[in-house]
């Protein structure tokens, strides 16, 4: 008896060059990229906070005026009524509080700063009809699936700077 082994194909040398889309996967490399999730900028983790925060404004009543206005070289995060008052809304979001809570984080230094943009924004815009102005933070803590969102109306005042 005679085995016959299968006929190996032959292979002719290659002068092309191979792209780097023809050349198989690093499957090893491939699957530690899948494992391994990328944590969201700061940028989408602010964009994500300023969603919720409005969507939790829609809820409570309050109609958006403004995003991220500008106000010289500063931003608010959010313009809205409430009513006939006039709310420049301060969002916070935090994933840990490693660095303290997001109500924490509004110290003086960024009342001042938010109060002085929103004086230079009422002076550079028309602002809609209103009897009053009020500074609000909604605060966000990101630990909790789903986040936990507190609106704080009124969470400090204008000094007379």
């Amino acid at each position: 008896m005679t085995s016959h082994s299968p006929r190996q194909p032959t292979r002719e040398p290659s002068t092309a060059r191979v792209s780097r889309s023809d050349r198989p996967a690093n499957t090893s490399t491939d699957n530690l990229r899948e494992r391994i999730r990328t944590p969201p900028s700061r940028a989408q983790l602010g964009a994500y906070g300023e969603q919720l925060a409005e969507l939790h404004l829609h809820g409570c009543g309050y109609r958006i005026v403004a995003r991220n206005a500008r106000a010289g070289r500063r931003e608010i995060d959010r313009i809205a009524l409430d009513g006939r008052t006039l709310c420049f809304i301060e969002v916070r979001l935090r994933s840990s509080h490693s660095r303290g809570s997001a109500e924490d984080s509004i110290d003086a230094r960024k009342q001042r700063q938010v109060v002085r943009a929103a004086r230079t924004w009422l002076s550079e815009n028309r602002p809609p009809k209103h009897d009053d102005v009020r500074f609000d933070v909604v605060a966000i803590d990101a630990r909790w699936d789903p986040p936990k969102v507190s609106l704080y109306r009124a969470a400090f005042e204008a000094s007379g700077r």
